[in-house]
């Protein structure tokens, strides 16, 4: 079962409230923690000699230390040696997977096929025991933050030792560079001439390049990025000509940051499918079943979780674009579609969703295994609509941030949160955000977002819904606003109250309630007020075409019942109905002119006469009668029988 648990350590002798209380407090302490660590990484001055950096790292660490129990600092210590370990099989299964590929001699398989089944069972045990340790809150932390800080540590030495000569830099770059990982044709080095300029921080390298040198960069490699960090090195590089160099150059400096801390989806999730594919081809059937179960293990929530690194290195991007939240794309989309939408702000993160999706679907069509071909279709779906959660959750947690009083400070803690947290766990971003600001301030500010994300999504479910927030901000007022002034007025109302005649008054008394409710959140327009106008004008005009077979009785017995507001727009209706145009085609469609006449005597027509609308009334059936006599008159002439209406035997009373 995947699970989104805050932290899933098992809890006895608690009640629920004490462990949740426990878990808050535990996770405003970490948020804290991290944010004073992410302060005093950013305060290290970008001249500070290596000396320096290492006492400012080693200071923070032990600052961090101090923060939790010995215990979890001793059970953090074992998880370090247990993964240590772990990494060492999953590179030593790697090469032999390799080995295993491309052999083709029977004895020197089997034995591979041992020593791998040897390592996948360690694995398994050591998973085991490293599972439980990982999901402590406090190793957790001391994870990450351990992680972080070494990752500095590293590369400290070299940014120091290039900082002071940018053409010795230049040659590093192009030396850090493997041209066995570059495309046929691509030119492993860059030219002085290439670089705008060059910035350095105490643990990273940023090499702006000219728009043409990045242009010819990307087509080379066949990419559309602007910008790139390589891995387990200080540089980055960044398109000078691109939208915004600055929030580029932010982006890889959160990939420096995080280097090497998770692992990347590609690794997890498209390798399955490129090694089962590979189990496919002639020669390789001794081991295609251990790769389909391999493929089956696959969950969505563990790959999109393994993506955590591409994902915050991506925050501040996609939150510029609402997260690839696109209203008017999602009334259309379903949500595996609109997930794939979604991944388009994430970048290099989206892009190898999308990229899976695509090759599932290459694979699933050549697949003559039903099983393999109902599973890829599955997961794919099934990433795309987690993909969308994600992206949703993150939207509604950074737009509540930024309404609240300490937006600032808010954004930090999200970004804090966002590094705690599995991107799985996200949908708890809001609630988190409760707990350590103003609940009440909180509260508002998502229930505003959320109103305006579903007018947005669904017109008419924000515009029926049943909570209405009781303030909106400044940016969902303009939303609402946006969506209300999308369609026509009476396009509105035609879709509140619909054309079947199903709502009863007192829905339709609800829903002009719930609009004027609306309306006094986003201000008074006059669409609005034609839209308020038009709702019960609508109602009526159904109420009279849906009772012309019973007389107008349920049409003239409720007007008794109405307010003066309602009888006003009874009336507007109900001579905008009586009109040859709509009443005389209602009649002639059903009827005979014996019929009609019929019709006629039976209606009451006390109420028409008082409210001055029996002349109308009579001159529309008049003229709908000598319309239908004239058309008769036509189809006799011409040796034709009747089309349309009813027979002249059958009674009124029958209809």
């Amino acid at each position: 079962m995947e699970r989104n648990l805050l932290f899933d350590q098992p809890e006895h002798g608690r009640s629920l409230k004490e462990r949740r209380f426990s878990m808050i407090e535990t996770i405003k302490r970490h948020e804290t923690v991290l944010q004073d660590v992410r302060k005093r990484i950013e305060s290290i001055p970008n001249n500070a000699n290596l000396a320096r950096i290492n006492a400012e790292l080693d200071d923070i660490w032990l600052q961090v230390k101090n923060n939790v129990s010995p215990e979890s600092f001793a059970e953090w210590e074992t998880s370090e040696d247990l993964s240590s370990e772990t990494d060492f099989l999953i590179r030593q299964n790697a090469v032999l997977q390799e080995q295993l590929a491309d052999t083709a001699d029977n004895a020197q398989y089997l034995e591979l096929t041992d020593r791998l089944s040897d390592i996948e069972e360690r694995l398994f045990a050591l998973e085991s025991e490293l599972d439980p340790l990982l999901k402590k809150p406090d190793i957790i932390l001391l994870d990450n933050i351990h992680s972080i800080l070494e990752n500095l540590r590293a590369k400290a030495p070299l940014v120091a030792r290039l900082k002071r000569s940018p053409k010795k830099a230049l040659r590093a770059l192009n030396d850090r560079i493997d041209p066995q990982t570059e495309p046929a044709g691509y030119e492993p080095t860059f030219k002085r001439s290439d670089i705008s300029s060059v910035e350095y921080g105490p643990f990273e390298i940023t090499f702006i390049l000219s728009g043409e040198a990045f242009e010819r960069y990307n087509k080379l490699r066949g990419n559309s990025s602007q910008g790139v960090h390589y891995k387990r090195s200080p540089f980055s590089l960044v398109d000078a000509s691109g939208p915004d160099p600055k929030a580029t150059k932010q982006h890889e400096s959160v990939h420096n940051l995080l280097d090497g801390r998770f692992f990347g989806l590609e690794d997890y999730m498209l390798n399955a499918l490129s090694y089962y594919e590979r189990s496919q081809q002639p020669g390789h059937e001794p081991y295609h079943e251990h790769e389909k179960r391999r493929l089956f293990k696959l969950s969505p929530t563990d790959c999109l979780d393994n993506l955590k690194e591409e994902i915050l290195a991506e925050l501040e991007i996609a939150e510029k674009s609402d997260f690839g939240l696109m209203p008017e794309q999602e009334i259309s989309l379903n949500p595996a579609e609109q997930g794939f939408v979604a991944a388009e702000s994430f970048a290099t993160a989206g892009q190898t969703v999308r990229d899976f999706v695509a090759k599932a679907e290459q694979i699933a069509l050549d697949e003559l295994d039903p099983d393999v071909r109902d599973f890829l279709d599955s997961f794919s779906v099934r990433l795309q609509t987690r993909f969308l959660e994600i992206a949703e959750n993150l939207n509604t947690a950074f737009a509540v941030a930024q309404r609240l009083p300490e937006s600032v400070r808010a954004h930090d803690a999200l970004i804090n949160l966002c590094l705690m947290l599995r991107p799985s766990q996200y949908t708890h971003l809001p609630k988190l955000l409760q707990e350590m600001f103003d609940k009440k301030d909180c509260q508002e500010a998502e229930e505003s977002v959320r109103f305006a994300r579903l007018v947005g999504k669904d017109i008419k479910k924000g515009l029926t819904a049943a909570d209405i927030p009781k303030k909106l901000f400044p940016q969902d007022q303009q939303t609402v606003g946006r969506c209300i002034r999308s369609l026509a007025p009476y396009e509105i109302a035609n879709m509140l109250v619909g054309d079947d005649g199903e709502v009863e008054i007192s829905e339709m008394r609800l829903i002009l309630k719930r609009f004027t409710e609306i309306e006094k959140l986003i201000g008074r327009t006059p669409e609005t007020t034609d839209i308020k106008n038009r709702i019960p004008y609508k109602f009526f005009y159904n109420l009279a075409q849906n009772s012309i077979y019973e007389n107008f009785k349920p049409l003239t017995q409720i007007f008794p019942e109405l307010t003066a507001a309602e009888q006003a727009s009874w009336i507007m209706a109900v001579r905008s109905y009586f009109d040859i145009n709509f009443l005389g085609q209602d009649l002639r469609q059903n009827m005979s002119v014996r019929l009609i006449e019929e019709w006629r005597e039976k209606l009451d027509w006390t109420l028409f006469y008082t409210l001055g609308l029996s002349h109308q009334l009579q001159t529309a059936i008049d003229e709908t009668v000598a319309e239908e006599k004239e058309w008769l008159a036509i189809r006799k002439a011409a040796g034709q029988e009747k089309i349309g209406g009813l027979p002249p035997e059958q009674p009124f009373s029958s209809i």
